[in-house]
């Protein structure tokens, strides 16, 4: 086997004659990361060209340097971290092309951009998107230092799956026409801050006064606000870069116009903040007292009209409606969870959840970030201290039989919850509580399609793991 590196990124490998595209995943190729991921790796991705697609199966793995590759079928291309390097663009090129395939990915559920490493841009705008559960495993598992540089400055900590990838391509274009990422903090909870806040992220005239006002306004909305992030917002600024490319012309003293405008935007965002850090610090109680009277009006007229309602999961399988379950509890999404049940069923869990979403909601307000953090987010950014997880992690489930009236589900999983005890100097410690956990779900079919009538639990091992919550950057 000959190995010819083509960048940082990408191997060219001669094997039996053969040529062959090698991928850094990034993932050392010992332990126990490296046989998740080899485990996953084989089921591969697709290449996508606008509406077509093209599967790309990952014939072996390649250990070079230390680190796993993903070896599969000669392509050209670069990464997009590679492409990310020699930014600012001052054409559109390898955009359009690479906006398109998106749009086309994001209809479907088993696809994933993955991490800007693993994603291959072709010459004509193709791009390699892996299967979403080789691509979770790989973002999972990815080392801090690695993380930082793929991950973290395009990723969302806690969104819902189409609103990850519409973010993350709208993180990569502003990083593409600025030539900086919109959030480069190195740490997990700063960088999870500022994609989060609307007002840390820097106007794109700040940058380079020059680019297209519209387009600007476009990527910009689209980061700040989750209801932007629609089916037609890739799409509309394809329509832009096309017909009004990505600069205007302009002369220096339009230049230095916008950018003043852009420098007093910016400023209006800083005493935003200070405001905001006001009601932080000194005006919480108003906020809590908001809260609680929100909830005492919005939750009644919620469920009335859920009840009247068909559920979310309206015409899905019975596996699919137990992994629904699952992935609203992760989400703390008490309200998808009551879709997924029969009246009556995990009323505990339902309280569980609400509990810990409504605390989630109170910390936030009075502190204006939170202490809870998705397990496997937190696992995967090596156990951060400041930050307690929570959440379900490494979810199997298996449909053990199908009925025309019930059908059985078995789900089997790990779930991280906080916890305390008495210290040995009387003061409490912090604990997180990881259990593993095999269910029983029984399914019985209604007019929409079917729902959870049962939920047997074992209860397979149970561990209690100090965690420290002590952010450190306030010694």
């Amino acid at each position: 086997m000959d190995i010819e590196r083509l960048s940082n990124d990408r191997l060219l490998v001669v094997l039996e004659g053969e040529r062959r595209l090698a991928i850094r995943t990034g993932i050392p190729a010992r332990g126990f990361a490296a046989q998740r991921v080899s485990a996953a790796a084989r089921a591969g991705g697709q290449i996508v060209a606008g509406d077509r697609f093209e599967s790309w199966p990952v014939q072996r793995l390649i250990e070079h340097e230390g680190e796993f590759y993903l070896c599969g079928p000669e392509r050209g291309g670069v990464t997009l971290a590679e492409h990310l390097a020699a930014v600012p663009v001052t054409s559109p090129d390898w955009i359009p092309g690479f906006l398109r395939s998106c749009i086309s990915a994001f209809q479907y559920d088993d696809v994933s951009l993955a991490n800007v490493t693993t994603s291959l841009v072709g010459p004509s705008g193709e791009v390699l998107f892996l299967y979403r559960h080789v691509a979770d495993e790989i973002n999972k598992h990815l080392p801090l230092p690695h993380r930082r540089s793929a991950h973290f400055p395009y990723r969302l900590e806690r969104p819902t799956r189409f609103d990850t990838e519409v973010y993350q391509v709208l993180a990569i274009l502003y990083h593409a026409l600025s030539g900086v990422p919109v959030c480069d903090e190195e740490e997990a909870q700063a960088s999870a801050r500022c994609h989060s806040a609307a007002l840390e992220k820097a106007p794109l005239h700040l940058h380079r006064p020059e680019l297209n006002g519209a387009l600007c306004a476009l990527i910009e909305d689209g980061l700040a606000r989750s209801d932007a992030r629609t089916t037609d917002l890739l799409p509309h600024i394809v329509e832009t870069i096309e017909t009004a490319g990505i600069t205007d012309i302009i002369d220096e003293q339009e230049k230095a116009t916008r950018r003043a405008a852009a420098e007093e935007r910016a400023t209006r965002n800083r005493a935003g903040n200070r405001r905001r850090e006001f009601f932080r610090t000194r005006g919480w109680t108003i906020v809590l007292a908001t809260l609680a009277l929100g909830m005492v009006l919005y939750l009644p007229v919620t469920i009335i009209r859920n009840r009247l309602a068909a559920p979310a999961t309206a015409g899905m399988g019975p596996r699919e409606v137990a992994e629904t379950y699952y992935e609203a509890w992760n989400e703390l999404d008490h309200m998808l969870m009551e879709d997924t049940l029969a009246r009556g069923v995990a009323r505990g869990t339902i309280r569980e959840v609400t509990n810990v979403y409504v605390i989630d909601r109170v910390q936030t307000a009075r502190q204006w970030e939170s202490v809870l953090m998705q397990a496997d987010a937190w696992l995967a950014a090596d156990r951060p201290e400041g930050r307690m997880p929570y959440g379900i992690v490494d979810l199997t489930t298996q449909l053990l039989r199908t009925g025309e009236e019930t059908a059985d589900v078995r789900a089997e999983y790990e779930i991280w919850r906080p916890d305390s005890a008495e210290g040995t100097e009387g003061e409490p410690d912090t604990l997180a509580i990881r259990s593993r956990i095999v269910d029983r779900l029984t399914l019985s079919s209604t007019q929409h399609g079917w729902e959870i009538s049962e939920i047997s639990t074992t209860i397979r091992s149970e561990e209690r793991i100090p965690v420290s919550v002590t952010d450190p950057r306030s010694d």
